[in-house]
């Protein structure tokens, strides 16, 4: 089983492969995962650097253990009347996971940006 930092680094080798990241974006990804306890998947969806079907293309290993949660976890902004979920989306609370990922995403993508 692959350890969570060689899962890191193997992900941000294979989207510098690919040409979907720099080797600058890599490095400021690394340091937003630090600084702000998020996984390195959960940063580049935040800064909106690569969407959900990307990530599952070029990481398969990501979603192997959350396949189940994977399918309700996304809200798909072309199944959205409203379009991208905004910050406004955000009040209140919910005990749909897949809401609540996407009003955090949506907030990490809001304060780094």
């Amino acid at each position: 089983m692959q350890t969570p930092d060689k899962n890191e680094k193997d992900l941000l080798q294979v989207l510098i492969e690919a040409q979907i990241i720099s080797q600058a974006q890599a490095q400021l990804a690394q340091s937003d995962s630090e600084n702000m306890s998020m996984t390195i998947d959960e940063v580049l969806l935040a800064r909106g650097w690569l969407d959900a079907p990307t990530l599952r293309k070029h990481a398969p290993w990501l979603f192997a253990k959350k396949e189940s949660a994977a399918d309700s976890a996304e809200v798909n902004s072309a199944m959205r009347k409203s379009g991208p979920l905004q910050i406004t989306d955000t009040q209140g609370s919910s005990d749909d996971y897949g809401t609540n990922l996407a009003r955090y995403r949506a907030l990490m993508r809001d304060i780094l940006d």
